[in-house]
């Protein structure tokens, strides 16, 4: 009984390793996901900006379209990229026409950036990709039973909030 624990143990931690692994390094790629998009955009117009966006520009796009008009210090926080980077990609997007920006009349240095048209069509076909992968996890979390499910809902909110601990923490236990 022993080895059989032990070897479920050693079984769990390493997919443990191999999804972490697989999530930083992303399951699909990034031309994967931009096929993707291309096969399912109908506009022309978003077909032919597609191929000129980086992930940082379809993340803040979208971010901006969900929330628009927004500063950089709140696209910053909302999607966990650093404010210099932000505002450099926010640039970008002006030039492709996907983004415009707007002062406030009582302060000049405040920029709002809100999306375009063509902006929020692309955020769109941005949008869809996620959803579908979303369906997809959906159906496969939908194999296992509620009571496997609360299984691993378990599990993962353990994990989560014990790798979220001090360093120190974890040492002393």
């Amino acid at each position: 009984m022993e080895n059989k624990i032990f070897s479920n143990t050693h079984q769990i931690i390493q997919g443990m390793k191999n999804l972490a692994n697989q999530l930083s390094h992303g399951s699909v790629s990034y031309d994967d996901e931009m096929k993707w998009m291309l096969a399912k955009a109908k506009d022309q117009a978003v077909k032919a900006t597609l191929p000129k966006m980086t992930i940082h520009m379809l993340h803040i796009l979208e971010c901006i379209d969900q929330s628009g008009p927004i500063n950089c210090a709140h696209i910053s926080l909302t999607t966990t990229i650093p404010k210099g980077t932000v505002s450099k990609v926010a640039k970008k997007l002006i030039h492709l026409d996907l983004v415009t920006m707007e002062t406030l009349p009582n302060n000049k240095k405040e920029k709002l950036y809100k999306a375009s048209p063509l902006g929020q069509r692309l955020a769109t076909v941005h949008r869809q990709l996620h959803d579908h992968f979303e369906a997809q996890m959906e159906a496969f979390v939908g194999k296992y039973s509620e009571a496997e499910q609360a299984v691993i809902a378990r599990f993962l909110d353990d994990y989560l909030a014990t790798s979220k601990a001090p360093i120190e923490e974890q040492i002393r236990t």
